[in-house]
């Protein structure tokens, strides 16, 4: 049984691979803060405090992630907003 994300109500593996792509690239377009984007340094928690609460809101913090979901959804490029690709 496919069981929806308890935050957003998506039933996430109902979407095929490229309505998830462009789910997920609409929501880091709009949402991704730009002061984040491309940063010369690893930014401090307090810096990126809150855009990972946002990510943890929709249950997107990936350390809860099934390692087949990593791999089965992980982009094949990066996106047009700045997400590096994963290391795998």
């Amino acid at each position: 049984m496919n069981k929806p994300s308890t935050t957003t109500g998506t039933d996430w593996n109902a979407l095929d691979n490229s309505s998830f792509r462009a789910t997920v690239r609409e929501f880091f377009e709009t949402r991704y803060p730009k002061d984040l984007r491309y940063p010369k340094r690893r930014l401090r928690w307090a810096e990126i405090r809150d855009w990972y609460l946002t990510l943890s809101q929709k249950g997107w913090v990936a350390p809860s992630w099934p390692s087949s979901t990593i791999r089965s959804r992980s982009p094949q490029k990066s996106t047009s907003c700045c997400v590096p690709p994963p290391r795998c």
